[in-house]
């Protein structure tokens, strides 16, 4: 569940950028409709930013 609710967050702050749909619901049903691999994508580089600031934690 963390790593969906940011590759989201992290979307989402990439379409804000371009003028994507303002309202939660409209960013929802949007992230809904994303392709599996596109939202995958999104997951993959959560993934990695989250392994990578553990690390940075840990040290």
């Amino acid at each position: 569940m963390e790593v969906e609710e940011a590759a989201y967050a992290l979307w989402k702050t990439e379409v804000n950028a371009v003028g994507l749909p303002p309202t939660e619901a409209e960013y929802t049903d949007a992230w809904e409709k994303l392709s599996i691999q596109t939202r995958d994508m999104y997951r993959s580089k959560t993934r990695t930013v989250l392994e990578a600031a553990r690390k940075v934690v840990m040290e």
